[in-house]
């Protein structure tokens, strides 16, 4: 799938390695470095190709730093993966994942 092609898109988010789209459908795609995961595919494997994130919904809005992603969900939470390196993640760890599923309100 071509984001350049698709005329349902109503947010586009770049971090440093990686980028976001929402579709109309509320649909969050990622794609490019996913050395931590940060694409939250659960696994580590870059991609040129917009994949869906599955499993995250409700998002308002998502942004990558470097290799941390957070997203803002409709009812106030916060979602964070990738590199958790000196507490990025805002969780309290030190420790990464590499999945969009994790809540911190």
């Amino acid at each position: 799938m071509s984001i350049r092609r698709r005329s349902d898109i109503s947010l586009i988010s770049v971090g440093i390695y990686n980028s976001f789209a929402q579709d109309v459908d509320g649909n969050i795609y990622s794609w490019g470095y996913n050395g931590d995961g940060q694409l939250g595919f659960g696994n580590y494997d870059n991609t040129s190709i917009p994949a869906i994130i599955s499993g995250l919904t409700n998002v308002l809005d998502i942004t990558g730093g470097g290799n941390t992603t957070i997203a803002l969900k409709e009812d106030g939470s916060v979602w964070t993966w990738g590199d958790g390196y000196n507490g990025l993640l805002g969780d309290g760890a030190d420790n990464g994942r590499n999945k969009g599923l994790d809540k911190h309100s």
